[in-house]
């Protein structure tokens, strides 16, 4: 299965830790929706909006197990969606996308996330912060 990322799983060091695997990937582009800041993190999260766009990686043939283990780090706030993603070629591919559930939709602020200012400051503090690190090594162990 393919999967786009378009916040913190867009670091190939973060992507490994959570879905417990290399996978080869593309920059790639995803049409109609919006990403935005979640209020008091230094993650994003993503809702439909019509004229807009986001722009992440696709992640290509990750196994079950990978998957499982970024279900259970992404939890009940997202739900993963198939999409259609474009490539810098030109051409689209199917891919499922973690997207803001309804029921968590509050919690966006206003403004629009940023990759660059995440790797600047927020990457240190995702990755000495994240308890979801601690529950996924805890999951697979048990």
């Amino acid at each position: 299965m393919n999967l786009f990322v378009y916040g913190t799983l867009m670091d190939k060091e973060i992507f490994q830790i959570v879905a417990g695997e290399r996978s080869s990937s593309d920059q790639a582009v995803l049409p109609g929706y919006i990403r935005k800041q979640v209020i008091g993190e230094v993650y994003p999260a993503i809702i439909q909006q019509s004229e807009h766009e986001v722009s992440g990686i696709l992640y290509y043939n990750l196994s079950k197990t990978a998957l499982n283990r970024l279900d259970h780090f992404e939890g009940d706030q997202y739900d993963r969606c198939p999409v259609r993603v474009s490539l810098r070629n030109g051409r689209f591919v199917g891919a499922q996308v973690y997207v803001f559930a309804e029921k968590s939709k509050q919690r966006l602020a206003p403004e629009e996330w940023d990759y660059q200012t995440f790797l600047n400051g927020g990457k240190e503090l995702f990755l000495r912060g994240y308890s979801g690190f601690r529950e996924l090594n805890q999951k697979q162990n048990s």
